[in-house]
């Protein structure tokens, strides 16, 4: 049943551990959140889940990592507090259905390349403390 899930939210449930790998064979979710639970270990690799709009892992306790290469149409993309680091990827801007990103309390660096085709919905960009 819940490989044909569309939504996934456990967000404030304190659970631990880590997200296994095998989310991504849930291909059918449009949403997941995870945020504000004490999780840790690497991000999870959702490399299959390209229905994907909506992802918030924000305030858990994850492994340092580079920011996800794997860019689907996202529409919301919040992770605050997530340990991403490195360069966001200027192409991650001209996913068609971006309109929110919200990057904060991260280690991102480098220079903030918008790519000229960046996505006409894009609305906020939110990096405050990296």
């Amino acid at each position: 049943m819940l490989l044909k899930a569309q939504h996934l939210i456990l967000d404030n449930n304190r659970l631990t551990g880590e997200i296994p790998d095998t989310i991504g064979i849930v291909q059918n979710l449009t949403l997941m959140i995870f945020c504000n639970n004490k999780l840790e270990g690497p991000l999870p690799n959702i490399t299959g889940m390209s229905s994907l709009k909506y992802l918030d892992l924000s305030n858990n306790a994850f492994v340092s990592t580079d920011f996800f290469t794997m860019a689907f149409d996202y529409e919301e993309f919040n992770n605050i507090e997530a340990n991403l680091s490195g360069q966001i990827p200027a192409d991650f801007f001209s996913l068609p259905s971006l309109q929110h990103m919200v990057l904060s309390e991260n280690h991102l660096n480098r220079t903030l390349n918008l790519v000229p085709n960046y996505s006409k919905k894009l609305q906020l960009i939110d990096l405050h403390s990296n």
